[in-house]
């Protein structure tokens, strides 16, 4: 969006909220798009918040899910297993929008969310998940990894996580006056100061 104009949306919390789910819908299905990297914080195994990139990879606004792929020896995936508590936010300079959602996360390593999704993940980045060392280990230089031989291509470190969105924020900051509101899956929806 690129004029002054105010979006149809502006004054209308029904269609910010279609509004802040087709970004997000469009941004699983766009590498270009804005919001396809969101940054997920959790709970850190040493009770401090943690914050890091992902690559969002569905949206699903009827179900209210996002997810995400992830190497199942990440901090993330440990983190998510000892508390499934997430926040996502996501931020459009063109669209002058940003979204936050809040939820609970679910793993799925091994199982057949996690086989359908690797069946769609390109060959070159399948041998992403095989590098040996894991995720976050030291290492003596800055390329001193590598996917390792044989095995299955890095499936066995893979995993889909997903959200069930519990609430999503959204903020569009306009030249003529700014809205932010709260959307709660369970049906509620409120204007916030922005």
């Amino acid at each position: 969006m690129t004029n002054l104009a105010r979006p149809s949306y502006y004054d209308d919390l029904a269609a910010s909220r279609a509004e802040a789910w087709r970004l997000l819908s469009e941004a699983a299905t766009d590498p270009l798009a804005p919001m396809r990297r969101l940054t997920l914080a959790t709970v850190g195994l040493d009770a401090r918040p943690r914050a890091r990139t992902v690559v969002l990879r569905k949206a699903d606004p009827g179900a209210w899910r996002v997810r995400f792929h992830a190497d199942t020896r990440s901090d993330k995936i440990a983190e998510i297993a000892a508390d499934p508590r997430t926040a996502l936010c996501a931020w459009d300079r063109d669209e002058r929008a940003q979204i936050r959602l809040e939820g609970i996360g679910r793993v799925h390593a091994g199982d057949d969310i996690a086989r359908i999704a690797w069946v769609a993940v390109p060959e070159e980045a399948r041998s992403l998940y095989a590098v040996e060392p894991a995720p976050g280990e030291a290492i003596g230089e800055g390329g001193a990894y590598a996917p390792a031989p044989g095995g299955d291509g890095g499936f066995r470190h893979f995993a889909v996580v997903e959200v069930a969105v519990a609430t999503l924020e959204w903020l569009y900051l306009g030249r003529g006056g700014h809205r932010r509101a709260l959307f709660e899956r369970a049906g509620g929806m409120r204007w916030l100061t922005p």
